[in-house]
């Protein structure tokens, strides 16, 4: 009974002194992340869920299964969990180390851990680093842009190690309500399917030619009303009026994008727009001017040498004529105040905040920090080893 009532006080205390996420995102520990469920086989019902929905999306759609969390010790009750993901879900042999997405909220809509209704759980598919994610993230946060925050934990199921995992913030209404504000999430929020490459190019007034590319929305989904965005896909292709730059500042923040952009070109972030035409969300503040928000940065610090056998070196910081098929990126380039503001971010970038006097540091402690919980885990996809020598060569130089 003592036990209990300590726990009922610790959690209480917790929900007293936090609800921002703030302890979620701790990315100073390795959290403990501990799934209990009655499924007699929960590895292989995820993955025929996953399965069916990836290659059936219209007939299976994602499902949750349900669950108990404890986090850090604390218990959350009645959640759901599911595997989520594309490359790094289908095209690596993690065995049990899926990436996994849980909702605290998924069976009681009230129901947060420390604010938090969703976390993503990503497995380090291409990066022997475990710190892609982390640093792109830290890079966008640091440059003052709305970005989710990140951390470590080790994830456990029905009582076994299943390895670490870098958290990842969901970008949602709670995500929104903290970056802009409780009156300023209700807006359209859209989202770049798996696989899917949008370059908002011109489709048509009908929303469908959009979806059928693989743009979301993910809220506001009754209402199901695309017309500023739409009206906006409108004018960065078809609209040639010589005050072409006031009506795009008063539509779109071109300036945060600008710094996203400057970003996602010195760290090698092919898999977004510029290069794959994925990984971003489009968000309809209501203050009428669109936001950027990027996504899934795994796929950055990519070797120099892979990349020169493909078009992405091509015209690498300024974008040439291979950007006609992104209207977005090729209309900002045509106005030189913009190329200037452009470079202007990428030396800054790389004169401070991209620099081992910046990120060396925190990058060390990262790795110290995760070092023990990577070499126990038993579905590492890279090599301990792998791992190691990176840190050796940050160490050294």
């Amino acid at each position: 009974m003592r036990n209990w009532f300590l726990g009922c006080f610790v959690f209480i205390s917790f929900l007293a002194n936090s609800q921002n996420g703030d302890l979620v995102f701790n990315d100073t520990i390795v959290h403990s992340l501990v799934i209990e469920t009655t499924l007699p086989n929960w590895f292989e019902t995820l993955e025929n869920d996953f399965q069916q929905n990836f290659e059936h999306p219209d007939v299976y759609p994602e499902i949750y299964r349900p669950c108990n969390v404890t986090w850090d010790g604390i218990a959350v009750p009645n959640c759901g969990f599911r595997e989520k993901g594309n490359a790094s879900n289908t095209l690596t042999n993690f065995g049990k180390k899926k990436p996994f997405k849980i909702a605290f909220d998924e069976f009681d809509n009230n129901q947060t851990l420390d604010g938090i209704k969703k976390i993503n759980l990503n497995n380090f598919t291409n990066d022997p680093s475990l710190m892609h994610d982390v640093i792109a993230f830290k890079l966008f946060l640091d440059a003052g842009l709305v970005a989710s925050r990140t951390s470590f934990t080790k994830l456990f199921v029905n009582g076994e190690y299943i390895g670490l995992y870098a958290i990842i913030e969901n970008v949602d209404k709670t995500f929104l309500k903290s970056h802009f504000g409780s009156s300023q999430n209700d807006g359209n929020l859209y989202k770049t399917d798996r696989g899917a490459a949008v370059y908002l190019n011109w489709l048509g007034s009908s929303s469908s030619g959009y979806k059928d590319q693989g743009l979301k929305l993910n809220t506001n989904e009754i209402a199901d009303d695309w017309t500023q965005l739409i009206n906006f896909i409108d004018f960065i292709n078809n609209n040639f009026d010589a005050d072409f730059k006031q009506q795009l500042e008063s539509k779109f923040d071109v300036h945060a994008y600008l710094k996203i952009l400057a970003i996602e070109k010195c760290i090698r972030s092919w898999d977004s727009y510029w290069g794959g035409g994925n990984n971003f969300y489009l968000y309809e503040h209501p203050d009428g001017v669109i936001r950027w928000i990027p996504w899934d940065m795994n796929e950055t610090f990519q070797d120099i040498k892979v990349l020169s056998g493909t078009s992405q070196l091509d015209g690498y910081l300024v974008p040439t004529n291979k950007f006609d098929d992104r209207p977005l990126v090729k209309r900002i380039f045509e106005i030189p105040e913009y190329k200037t503001e452009y470079l202007n971010y990428v030396c800054e970038l790389v004169n401070s905040k991209y620099t081992l006097n910046h990120l060396g540091q925190y990058i060390l402690d990262r790795h110290n920090l995760v070092d023990q919980a990577y070499q126990e885990d038993p579905y590492r996809y890279n090599s301990y080893e792998s791992f190691e020598k990176l840190f050796d060569r940050i160490q050294s130089g």
